[in-house]
């Protein structure tokens, strides 16, 4: 039933054994894994890594990467693939036991117009620095609770929210036909793939859906983490901030607005049923920064 695709890229041995042993302990066995490594040869932890990997009780398909950045790595395990669904797992995260046989119940349960589904995910971002080391509060993938939901708009609420590949199923049809996660984004092109599937209700009647399996937890907005009035930006301690200096805040409206050519729309279209100041915020590549619109 499903394709597992495994990214790698430079991940330390003991991760890589978390990982494979994380699928090795699902309680549901129709899957087959393809892991794509783009990690160096020269790399100095190269050796022990592919012993992990070429010696591990899972039976898996090796490839070498060969284009760059965990898009491309993530596409090619796709397109090499057979079956009907595709599970992502990168090579640092694990999934509990029950991941697999819980989306595949997601999806039997679900129409054939679904091309999305997901497990709550329960995660915390580290990034380090030359300078520093930032810890996130602990996330978890949130689920919209949508009193008054317009059909219309589904494709759209994905866009604020968090939704980690690696909790993540989707079908390999409709992942094909929008081309995959875009290979020419450095962030976010998990966000802009599972809108891009979604198909863009602003212009089309024939509108994909999502479904999120029982939902446990709470959501962190990262926006309030590394930005907003409280976060690491109005500190001065944003990890882009000791990556690029006085240049952070335009690299991150950079890449902002580089995810807004997937995501643009256009400013006379406006709907009846939205207000005008609502429209002028959604055709802004703003939308991504944690506003959303609809709740």
């Amino acid at each position: 039933m499903f394709d597992i695709v495994v990214p790698t890229y430079k991940i330390r041995p003991e991760l890589i054994e978390r990982c494979l042993d994380s699928i090795v302990a699902q309680d549901y066995d129709a899957y087959r894994v393809i892991l794509v490594d783009g990690t160096p040869d020269d790399w100095e932890h190269y050796q022990q890594f592919r012993s992990v990997v070429d010696d591990h009780e899972l039976d898996l398909t090796y490839l070498r990467q060969t284009g760059k950045g965990v898009s491309q790595a993530r596409n090619q395990a796709v397109s090499s693939g057979s079956n009907p669904f595709v599970a992502f797992l990168d090579g640092d995260d694990y999934w509990y036991p029950e991941h697999l046989s819980e989306l595949a119940n997601c999806i039997e349960s679900t129409s054939d117009d679904h091309v999305i589904w997901w497990n709550p995910m329960d995660t915390q971002v580290v990034i380090v620095t030359p300078k520093n080391r930032f810890v996130s509060n602990r996330l978890c993938n949130y689920f919209a609770n949508h009193g008054e939901w317009h059909d219309r708009y589904h494709g759209l609420w994905i866009a604020t929210h968090a939704v980690f590949p690696s909790s993540v199923a989707v079908r390999k049809q409709r992942f094909l036909e929008v081309g995959g996660f875009p290979e020419d984004l450095y962030a976010g092109e998990d966000t802009t793939c599972w809108i891009l599937m979604l198909g863009d209700a602003r212009y089309q009647d024939d509108i994909h859906l999502s479904y999120q399996n029982d939902y446990v937890g709470g959501f962190h907005d990262l926006q309030n983490e590394f930005g907003g009035d409280t976060g690491f930006f109005a500190k001065g301690q944003n990890p882009l901030t000791d990556l690029y200096g006085d240049d952070a805040a335009n690299v991150f409206e950079t890449n902002l607005e580089s995810r807004s050519k997937y995501w643009k729309m256009n400013r006379d279209d406006k709907p009846d049923d939205v207000d005008q100041e609502t429209w002028d915020v959604m055709c802004s590549h703003k939308v991504y920064e944690g506003w959303n619109p609809l709740l």
